[in-house]
C-alpha cells in the first residue's frame, strides 16, 4: 500500500499525478530536439492548455537556470551517433522535464549512473538543493562518494543474502551519514586513522559480515526503527488530506494532438538522413517501372473499337493489345504494392523507437487518440508526397491512360492501409530490428 498524505496513491492516481515526478535511469528524450524544444514540447503537452507560449518560454528558462543548463539551450540532445550534450547534461535535462510542472515529490532511478564523480556530484548538489526548497525526493543510488552520501538526509537498504530463497528485508532505515556507517560496524571501522570521516562503502563491509536477517533482527530492535518506523505508523504530515497536491487542468485531446504533431514534424525535419532515404523510395521505385514498361504500358483498359470480329481474329492486334493491356495493369499493380511498401517502411520503427518516450509521457497524460493521429498526420503528409511523385513519374514515363488526381488518391488511400499495418507492427515488435524484420513476413503473403 502506498500512501500520499494518508490517501491511496493507486487509487486516485490521475489525482496526484501532477505532483510526481518520474526520471527514469535511462535519458528518455527525443535525441534530434534541442534542449530547448525538448522542454518546450514537454512543458506544451503537460501544462494546462490556456498556458501562453511566453509563459511557456519563462518556465523553461527558470528551470534551465536552477539546473545551470542556459548555456545547452540550442545544443542538440544528441546519441552516440550525433554529437550532443554531455552525459550529465542529459541527466540535468531529464530532470528539468519534471521540474517544468512544480512535482512536490521526485522519483529518481540511479540519477548518477555512467556520470563522472564531478557530474554525479553535481547532480547530487541540486537535488539537494531540491529538497531544501521543499520538495519530498527519494532515489536509488550505487557506490556514493562521501560527498555526494553526505548531501542525503535518510537512507532505506534492503538486504538480501546470496542464494537465499527469502524476499529482501529491511535492514536499517534511518539518517544517513554517519549513522548508517556507526550502525552497521558497531565495533568500529579498523584501520581509519583518528578523525577521518569513514567512506559509505563500509556500510556495505559491515553489512556482508553478518547475515541480513541477523541485521534485519538487529534493526527491529534499535531506536532507529522506534523513531522512524514504529513512532510515525498511521500518522501524516498534514492534517489535511489534499495538501500538497495540485488540482493541474490537462491538456485537451486537440491541443494535445497539434503540440504532438508540430514536435513530430520537427523530429522529421530534424533527422534529415532518415526523412531523405524514405523520400527516395519514391522515385527510384518509379524509375524502375518506367525503365521496365515504358510506353509499353500505355494503352487504355477498353479495347478499342476494331473492324469487327474477323478483324480481330485474322491480325495481331488483339494480341498485342492484350499483351499492352497486361504491362499496364502490372504497373499499376506494382505502384499499388509500392504504395503499401510506403507506408509500412515509413512507421514500422516509429513506436518501437520511443517506447520509453511513450510510457513516460503516458504516465503523465498522454492521450492514445492524440499520439497515434500524430503520426498518421504527419506521416500519411510523408506518404502522400512519395505517392505523389511515384503518380508523376510514371505517369509521365508510360504515358498512362489514367486519371492521375483518382491514381493518386487510391495509391494515398492504400499507403495509408500500409501506415496503419507498420504501426500495428511498431507496437508490437520489441525491437527496431525486430519490425524492420517482420516487414516482408508481412507484406509478402
Amino acid at each position: 500500500v502506498v500512501l500520499f498524505n494518508g490517501q491511496d496513491l493507486y487509487a486516485d492516481y490521475a489525482q496526484f499525478a501532477p505532483s510526481l515526478g518520474y526520471v527514469p535511469q535511462d535519458d528518455i528524450i527525443h535525441r534530434d530536439l534541442t534542449v530547448g524544444q525538448a522542454l518546450y514540447y514537454t512543458a506544451k503537452l503537460r501544462l494546462p492548455p490556456d498556458t501562453t507560449d511566453e509563459e511557456i518560454e519563462d518556465r523553461v528558462s527558470r528551470v534551465l537556470s536552477q539546473l545551470g543548463l542556459e548555456s545547452t539551450r540550442d545544443v542538440l540532445v544528441g546519441s552516440p551517433e550525433k554529437k550532443g550534450i554531455s552525459g550529465g547534461q542529459r541527466k540535468r535535462v531529464n530532470l528539468a522535464m519534471e521540474l517544468l510542472t512544480d512535482p512536490s515529490v521526485l522519483f529518481l532511478d540511479e540519477p548518477t549512473s555512467g556520470l563522472s564523480s564531478e557530474d554525479a556530484l553535481m547532480v547530487m548538489n541540486v537535488l539537494r538543493e531540491l529538497a531544501d526548497s521543499g520538495k519530498a525526493i527519494l532515489l536509488t543510488i550505487h557506490q556514493p562518494s562521501l560527498d555526494a552520501y553526505r548531501l542525503m538526509d535518510n537512507l532505506v537498504l534492503l538486504g538480501k543474502d546470496k542464494n537465499s530463497k527469502q524476499p529482501g528485508q529491511l535492514v536499517y532505515y534511518g539518517p544517513a551519514y554517519p549513522d548508517a556507517v556507526e550502525f552497521f560496524n558497531p565495533e568500529g571501522i579498523p584501520n581509519v586513522p583518528p578523525g577521518t570521516e569513514p567512506s559509505p562503502d563500509e556500510i556495505f563491509r559491515g553489512l556482508a559480515k553478518r547475515p541480513s536477517q541477523m541485521w534485519a533482527q538487529t534493526y527491529n530492535s534499535s531506536q532507529y526503527k522506534q523513531d522512524y518506523v514504529s513512532d510515525r505508523v498511521g500518522k501524516t504530515a498534514s492534517q489535511v488530506a489534499h495538501s500538497g497536491v495540485q488540482e493541474v487542468e490537462k491538456p485537451v485531446g486537440l491541443s494535445q494532438w497539434l503540440t504532438l504533431v508540430q514536435r513530430y514534424f520537427t523530429i522529421k525535419m530534424k533527422d534529415m538522413t532518415n526523412t531523405a532515404i524514405l523520400m527516395a523510395q519514391a522515385p527510384i521505385v518509379a524509375l524502375l517501372v518506367v525503365m521496365v514498361f515504358g510506353e509499353d504500358a500505355s494503352v487504355k483498359l477498353d479495347p478499342p473499337q476494331g473492324s469487327g470480329e474477323r478483324y480481330w481474329q485474322e491480325s495481331s492486334h488483339l494480341s498485342d493489345w492484350l499483351t499492352m493491356a497486361e504491362k499496364t495493369s502490372t504497373s499499376i499493380f506494382l505502384m499499388g504494392l509500392a504504395a503499401l511498401w510506403f507506408g509500412c517502411s515509413n512507421s514500422a520503427r516509429e513506436i518501437v523507437g520511443e517506447w520509453a518516450i511513450y510510457h513516460r509521457e503516458r504516465m503523465v497524460n498522454l492521450k492514445l487518440p492524440s499520439y497515434l493521429g500524430s503520426k498518421f498526420a504527419v506521416l500519411g503528409g510523408l506518404c502522400f508526397l512519395q505517392c505523389f511523385i511515384l503518380v508523376a513519374i510514371v505517369n509521365i514515363g508510360c504515358k498512362l491512360h489514367a486519371n492521375a488526381v483518382g491514381l493518386l488518391l487510391i495509391l494515398w488511400i492504400v499507403s495509408l492501409v500500409g501506415l496503419g499495418m507498420g504501426l500495428l507492427i511498431s507496437s508490437l515488435a520489441k525491437t527496431s530490428e525486430v519490425a524492420i524484420a517482420l516487414l516482408p513476413i508481412v507484406l509478402l503473403p
